[in-house]
C-alpha cells in the first residue's frame, strides 16, 4: 500500500496561507526542495516585515549578494570607507535564489531602521561625519534594490531619496518599469524644491501605474509646488479602480485633491484624514463618493460648523466612522454622528463621552452594531443610564480614570448595559484593579458572549469569569486576557480548566480596536 500524499498545489496553498508567519516558513524550507522552492517566493514577498525589525540584519546581507557585481563593488567600498572592518561583502558569493525579484512589498522606512540598527553594532553613529556616510549607503543600498525588484506591488518611499546624487532621471526611467504591477502606493515627505527627478518620478507613476488600490499621501509641507500638486491630482484621476486614500498633512491641497475624486467616486470605500487642518477645504466635492465606506479623522482640526454641515447632503452610507484625537469642538463630533449616523454600524469616539454625544448616538445610529467609547476621570457617571437607549451588540470602553469612585463607576456601568449587548471589551492606560472587574460581571446582564480585558491573567479575573460563566447559563464562549509571559500557579490553573470546561475558550488579547472589514488588497 502506497503512502498517502498531497498534491503538489494543495501543498502551495497550505504554505502560501502561512506567508505572513516567517518563523513557520522558515522551517518548512528544510522539509525538501519543493517545499523549498515554493516557500522561498513566499518568505521573501515581504523580507523586512518581521517580528522584530531592529535585528533583522541578515536580511540586508543575503539581498547584497543578488545585485550585480558593480552594485556590491560599490557597497562594499563604501563600507571601507567608513572604516567597517566586521562586515565582509564576498563578490563572488551568489546565493541559490533571486531574492530580490520575490520581493512585494517595499517600505524605505523599515529598511532604513535595520540598516541603522545594523551599522550600529559597528559604529557610533552619535558621530554625524560616519552618520552621512551612512546615509550613502542607505542612499545606494535603495538605488541598486529598486533597480532589481521587478515585482513591487505595494511601494511605501520617501520622496527625499530621489534628492540624492545618485538618483537620476535614467535611473528614474528604468526603475519605473519594475512598477507596472503596483497596487498601493505610499509617498511622502515632498520638498517644495522644483526637483525634476522627483517630478520624473511622479510623471513614471502618472503613466504607468493605472491600477492602484490604494494611495496614501504625507505631504507635511504647508505650500508644496503648484506643478507637484497637479500631478498628485492627475495620479489619483489616472486610476481605473482606486479604493483606498489616506491623507496626511494635506492642508492647502484638499480641494484640488476633492475636486480630482470626481473620477474615483464610484470606487473609493476607504477615506483617512490624519493631522488635517481643514480651515482651507471644503466638503462639497468630497460627499459625492457615492461607494464610501469607512472615514476617519485622526488628529485634525478646524472643521467649522458650516462645513461640516455639508455632510448632512452625503450620497453615501457609510458602515464605519473613527473619530480620534481630533483637536475640533464637541458640536463637531455631534454633528458628524447625526449627519452620517443612519447606516453607521461602527463608531469610534475618542472625545470626551457626554449625554449629548450617547443620545445622539441613540437617536441617530440606528444600525449601530459596535460602539467604542472614552471614560475619563471627570467623566460624569450621570451618563451611564442613557446607554441603555442603545441597541448594540459590542461595547469597547477605554479607560482613563483612576479615583475613589470606580466601585460605583463599575456598577453605574454594569446596571446600565444594555441586554443587547453580547461582547465588551476594556482597555486601561493604567490597568484597573481586578476587583472592580467582579463587580461589573456581579452586575452586569447575564447574556454576554464574550469578555475581553487587557490586564493580566491573575487569580481574581479567574475567579469573576468562572462566577460569571455559572451564573450566566452557559451565554460566556469567549474570554480575551493578556498571557504573553505568564506562569500560572496550580490555583489558577485549576481555576482556567474549570472555565474552560464551562465551554468558554480563553485566547490572548491585545487590542480592542479591531480592523474593518475592508480589504487592503
Amino acid at each position: 500500500m502506497t503512502t498517502p500524499h498531497l498534491p503538489d498545489d494543495c501543498i502551495y496553498y497550505i504554505l502560501k496561507h502561512l506567508q505572513n508567519n516567517h518563523s513557520t516558513l522558515f522551517e518548512c524550507l528544510l522539509v525538501n526542495r519543493f517545499w523549498c522552492k515554493v516557500t522561498v517566493p513566499l518568505l521573501y514577498m515581504s523580507p523586512f516585515e518581521t517580528i522584530d525589525k531592529r535585528h533583522n540584519y541578515s536580511i540586508i546581507m543575503t539581498l547584497i549578494t543578488c545585485l550585480n557585481k558593480a552594485e556590491i563593488v560599490q557597497l562594499r567600498n563604501q563600507l571601507n570607507f567608513i572604516n567597517v572592518q566586521n562586515i565582509k561583502i564576498n563578490i563572488e558569493y551568489k546565493p541559490l535564489f533571486d531574492y530580490t525579484k520575490y520581493i512585494e512589498i517595499y517600505n524605505d522606512t523599515i529598511i532604513n531602521l535595520i540598516i541603522f540598527n545594523w551599522f550600529n553594532r559597528h559604529l557610533n553613529l552619535i558621530d554625524y561625519q560616519r552618520k552621512g556616510m551612512l546615509d550613502n549607503f542607505i542612499s545606494t543600498f535603495h538605488q541598486s534594490m529598486l533597480n532589481q525588484c521587478v515585482n513591487i506591488k505595494q511601494l511605501n518611499i520617501s520622496l527625499i531619496q530621489f534628492e540624492k546624487e545618485n538618483f537620476n532621471i535614467q535611473f528614474i526611467k528604468n526603475f519605473s518599469s519594475n512598477l507596472l504591477k503596483l497596487t498601493c502606493l505610499n509617498l511622502k515627505n515632498f520638498n517644495e524644491i522644483n526637483n525634476e527627478v522627483v517630478l520624473e518620478f511622479l510623471n513614471s507613476i502618472e503613466n504607468n501605474c493605472l491600477n492602484l488600490r490604494k494611495l496614501e499621501l504625507s505631504l507635511y509641507k504647508s505650500y508644496p509646488l503648484e506643478t507637484l500638486t497637479g500631478k498628485l491630482c492627475s495620479i489619483i484621476q489616472q486610476q481605473q479602480h482606486l479604493n483606498i486614500i489616506k491623507l496626511s498633512h494635506c492642508d492647502f491641497i484638499l480641494d484640488d485633491i476633492f475636486l480630482s475624486l470626481e473620477f474615483q467616486r464610484f470606487s473609493l470605500t476607504y477615506f483617512e484624514f490624519s493631522y488635517t487642518n481643514f480651515s482651507h477645504a471644503s466638503f462639497k466635492d468630497f460627499i459625492d463618493l457615492s461607494n464610501l465606506k469607512y472615514l476617519k479623522f485622526y488628529g485634525c482640526k478646524e472643521i467649522s460648523l458650516e462645513n461640516c454641515e455639508i455632510l448632512k447632503f452625503a450620497s453615501f452610507n457609510l458602515k464605519e466612522l473613527i473619530l480620534q484625537y481630533n483637536s475640533w469642538k464637541s458640536n463637531i463630533t455631534i454633528s458628524m454622528i447625526k449627519y452620517l449616523g443612519i447606516s453607521l454600524q461602527r463608531l469610534l469616539v475618542s472625545d470626551k463621552t457626554t449625554i449629548q454625544i450617547i443620545q445622539t448616538i441613540s437617536n441617530y445610529c440606528l444600525n449601530l452594531s459596535t460602539l467604542e467609547i472614552k471614560i475619563e476621570t471627570n467623566t460624569d457617571i450621570s451618563i451611564f443610564p442613557y446607554l441603555k437607549n442603545l441597541n448594540i451588540k459590542i461595547l469597547n470602553i477605554q479607560i482613563f480614570i483612576n479615583n475613589n469612585n470606580m466601585g460605583d463607576w463599575f456598577i453605574s456601568l454594569a446596571n446600565s448595559l444594555p441586554t443587547s449587548v453580547e461582547e465588551i471589551s476594556f482597555h486601561s492606560i493604567t490597568l484597573f484593579h481586578s476587583s472592580y472587574f467582579k463587580i461589573l460581571l456581579d452586575n452586569c446582564h447575564g447574556y454576554l458572549v464574550t469578555i475581553n480585558l487587557n490586564d493580566y491573567i491573575n487569580l481574581y479575573n479567574l475567579k469573576a469569569v468562572l462566577d460569571y460563566a455559572e451564573r450566566s447559563n452557559h451565554h460566556l464562549r469567549s474570554l480575551g486576557i493578556r498571557m504573553i509571559g505568564t506562569r500560572l500557579n496550580e490555583e489558577e490553573s485549576q481555576l482556567l480548566n474549570k472555565i474552560k470546561e464551562k465551554g468558554v475558550n480563553v485566547m490572548e488579547f491585545n487590542s480592542i480596536y479591531k480592523e474593518t472589514d475592508y480589504v487592503y488588497l
